[in-house]
């Protein structure tokens, strides 16, 4: 069983996907967060979980009782003043991170590489190649999402707040 698939038809939130960001003191990685209906089929993607699952704890009476996942619910998912996220509402989502000596293939709907960074922004809509992987790190157990490749497929509703300098301003 695989563990790599595309999910098709998300919503990009965070995209990270030209310049590689991170915490103080982290690593940087390119990254995207991608954002789903609730009621949307990701039975590829659990599926390709259970296949990193399996592959990182082969043994199934070994296995750790309490793996974090990566598919979240977004009602949970707050800012960092602790507000619930509007574009994260009745959504599920998870991110897909990829390291610097591995970056993400960036293209448009027709294949050709993207050479417009603005092109990906909160609230377009994306395919993402995915491969999941198991881990264990400070003793704690999960399973997360490399980046391969996003697919541009369509523009969406921007999130954020950007304005036209025309609502903002007067010529003088």
């Amino acid at each position: 069983m695989s563990t790599r698939t595309v999910l098709k038809n998300a919503t990009a939130s965070f995209p990270n996907l030209f310049e590689p960001q991170g915490m103080q003191g982290t690593e940087p990685k390119y990254s995207i967060t991608l954002l789903f209906d609730k009621a949307a089929d990701l039975s590829a993607l659990r599926a390709c979980v259970d296949a990193a699952i399996e592959k990182k704890w082969p043994d199934v009476a070994s296995r750790p009782k309490n793996i974090q996942m990566p598919v979240m619910d977004g009602d949970d998912k707050t800012d960092a003043n602790g507000s619930q996220r509007p574009e994260f509402v009745g959504k599920k989502y998870c991110m897909a991170k990829a390291k610097v000596s591995h970056p993400p293939k960036v293209v448009m709907q027709d294949l050709q590489p993207c050479m417009d960074a603005t092109e990906f922004y909160g609230g377009s809509i994306v395919n993402a190649s995915v491969t999941a992987f198991g881990w264990t790190f400070g003793g704690k157990n999960g399973v997360s999402l490399g980046l391969n490749a996003v697919q541009k497929v369509s523009d969406g509703e921007k999130f954020g707040g950007s304005v036209a300098v025309e609502d903002e301003f007067s010529a003088m």
